[in-house]
């Protein structure tokens, strides 16, 4: 009985489209999945290669951050470098400094020995 009323409404279907041909129905019914498979796999295709094209940019990104990080290291550990040695220079001029007001002192004490 079902079937009989699925034909009855292919039947009532077909007889509204009386100004199309039965070809371009059949047509239509045959190639419309057809073409949204087709349709549906490019545009899968395309998002695809968008999401890798975004991922190889985050992954240069990424190893530019990490060259960055690499970097800053690398400056740390001259700068490090940098403040000891000026640390070395600070305390020879302190020395030298030390000794130069020792020597002045001396100086004046033997003049003074000498006026006297």
């Amino acid at each position: 009985m079902e079937t009989v009323s699925t034909f009855g409404t292919l039947a009532t279907l077909l007889s509204s489209l009386s100004g199309w041909d039965f070809g371009v129905v059949a047509l239509l019914i045959i190639v419309g999945p057809v073409g949204m498979v087709l349709l549906i796999t490019k545009t899968n295709k395309d998002l695809r290669d968008e999401i890798k094209s975004q991922a190889d940019a985050d992954n240069r990104r990424f190893e530019a951050v990490v060259r960055m990080y690499e970097n800053n290291a690398v400056l740390a550990e001259n700068y490090l470098k940098l403040a000891n040695e000026l640390m070395m220079v600070i305390h020879l001029n302190t020395e030298a400094m030390t000794k130069l007001v020792a020597r002045i002192d001396n100086q004046h004490f033997v003049a003074l020995e000498r006026r006297g």
